[in-house]
């Protein structure tokens, strides 16, 4: 496999990445990851250097399709930054429980975009079930979910995972929620009746809801904010807007950057959630 300094790399993602749509800023701490499968690519191709690679781009622009693959990013976890979890358990689930019953409705409706390979939307799953005397007893939750990558959505549905992913989620979870895996390896299931998601594969750009649905939580972090262009950004948001109830509520991350002006605001300072705004 070709060896990529990151003194060559680092131009090239300069050059590559606002042609695809993508802000460089985003890349800068996880380009290790862009850098190996951009090293399996040349060697598939038989390429030794990114010089090669872009002279390769501007003469075969179905390639691009190819690079686009390898600058998605899949880092996840379960409970993955804990603090926003504590606030939606503490703060968010609570309020919009209450506003459903207020509006006679018995389900909640939640999305998870570039789900990975479904710890996000697994561990609102687990924290719905398994929080003990829950506020919003008595109502059901409705779970999508989906990513771009084919392979990403399979793991999700098959619901398998390393012990490291587990890590991070509260006392007794882990034992509530999975079954020991029989093998050499620490592999965990997530019990049958905690799988509750719909998952397909789509990507964030061109996707749009079923009909008229409309969710009341929607997480998209550390994905189109982070390493979207400004553009997308505001287009990803505008249409997050159109499908996410009246006071419902936008999750992002902590380092994601949210056009203003486009449908929601932040509630607090400090939070890592934008609610949208109401009328």
């Amino acid at each position: 496999m070709p060896a990529i300094k990151d003194e060559e790399l680092v131009p090239f993602l300069q050059w590559a990445l606002p042609r695809m749509g993508y802000r460089w800023r985003g890349y800068r701490k996880v380009r290790r990851q862009v850098k190996r499968r951009i090293a399996a690519r040349l060697e598939d191709l038989g390429l030794a250097e990114l010089d090669e690679y872009r002279r390769y781009l501007e003469e075969n622009p179905d390639e691009w399709e190819r690079l686009d693959r390898c600058c998605r990013i899949t880092i996840s976890r379960f409970y993955r930054d804990r603090q926003i979890w504590d606030v939606l358990r503490g703060e968010v689930l609570p309020r919009l429980a209450e506003g459903a019953r207020v509006a006679g409705r018995d389900t909640l409706h939640a999305l998870s975009m570039g789900c990975a390979s479904g710890e996000e939307p697994y561990t609102l799953r687990l924290c719905w079930e398994l929080d003990e005397d829950p506020p919003w007893h008595g109502l059901s939750l409705r779970v999508d979910a989906f990513d771009a990558a084919p392979h990403m959505v399979e793991r999700g549905r098959r619901a398998r995972y390393s012990g490291g992913s587990l890590r991070e989620l509260p006392e007794g979870w882990v034992g509530a929620g999975f079954e020991v895996l029989d093998g050499a390896e620490e592999e965990y299931e997530l019990r049958e009746h905690l799988r509750g998601v719909r998952f397909f594969v789509a990507d964030v750009r061109d996707w749009q809801p079923d009909g008229e649905q409309l969710y009341d939580i929607v997480f998209c972090r550390n994905l189109a904010f982070m390493y979207f262009d400004e553009a997308w950004r505001a287009e990803t948001l505008e249409k997050i807007a159109r499908w996410t109830r009246p006071g419902g509520v936008l999750v992002v991350g902590n380092h994601d950057v949210i056009p203003e002006g486009r449908g929601f605001r932040e509630e607090a300072t400090g939070t890592l959630y934008c609610r949208v705004a109401d009328g």
